[in-house]
């Protein structure tokens, strides 16, 4: 993701935030809140193509829900998330985080009370599941598999939009508790403002540095031109930064110095 902020003599400098998850939990998450962003960014054009793309993202949204439990997975997260807040403020100052823990337990009750798995309302939709199967069970989705698909595509922008909220209003649940869940995450940070000499940074870690670390941010520059490969575990961390070339056939680890901050998430 890109930011924007204004240096001392008016410039704008822009920078690019790149996040590495370190549990398959948390990049399921990420994945989801992609998705639900791109659904959003979609619904807001009225062309046959952004439509055509809110299914394709609609029906990978079901699909990644049928591959996990993914109602289990959140519970879980959303407990552990809610356990710590209250370990860490003990009482009396609880009443500081009494509202995010209200949500978070207002979710998890939502979600215990959910009947059945996440985004299984549209696996008896026949209209999807023939579009899915005919236009998008190859890498190259097109409309000219299914007459009925390219007939409803032809529906006004706002009968399309209608048929997309109503089939993701179930899916308000999933989306609030990946939003609720990540935003926790981000919201606890500490943020160092490193050097990697010539491309490459390492850092070993103590036993308990990384014990609460869920997502790892790295922020550049764009000026700068490079890109970051992470590896991190329990240990340690290691960074190797890339020149970023649309003309080279293969990408270099850079041979400069480059400043970068990074930031350590997690509940």
């Amino acid at each position: 993701m890109s930011t924007q902020d204004i240096d001392v003599n008016g410039k704008i400098n822009t920078s690019t935030v790149f996040e590495h998850p370190l549990s398959e939990r948390v990049r399921l998450l990420l994945r989801l809140e992609q998705f639900f962003k791109r659904l959003a960014f979609h619904l807001e054009k009225d062309s046959i193509w952004d439509t055509h793309a809110a299914i394709s993202v609609l029906l990978r949204l079901v699909d990644a829900c049928s591959r996990s439990d993914l109602k289990g997975e959140l519970i879980i997260e959303l407990n552990r998330q809610k356990d710590c807040m209250l370990r860490k403020h003990a009482r009396p100052y609880q009443h500081l985080i009494q509202a995010t823990t209200e949500e978070l337990s207002t979710l998890i009750e939502k979600l215990i009370d959910h009947d059945g798995r996440l985004g299984n309302h549209l696996k008896s939709n026949d209209f999807l599941q023939n579009v899915q199967q005919r236009c998008f069970s190859s890498n190259d989705s097109n409309i000219v598999g299914l007459p009925i698909y390219q007939l409803w595509l032809d529906l006004p922008p706002e009968k399309r939009r209608s048929n997309l909220l109503n089939w993701l209003m179930p899916f308000k649940l999933l989306e609030a508790s990946v939003t609720t869940s990540l935003a926790n995450i981000r919201s606890n940070q500490e943020k160092l403002s490193l050097e990697a000499s010539k491309g490459y940074f390492h850092q070993t870690f103590t036993n308990d540095q990384m014990r609460e670390c869920q997502i790892i941010q790295v922020q550049c520059d764009d000026d700068i031109g490079v890109f970051p490969k992470l590896s991190a575990g329990k240990h340690g961390m290691s960074i190797q930064f890339y020149a970023w070339d649309m003309e080279a056939t293969a990408s270099q680890r850079s041979k400069k110095d480059v400043h970068f901050t990074i930031t350590f998430c997690g509940v």
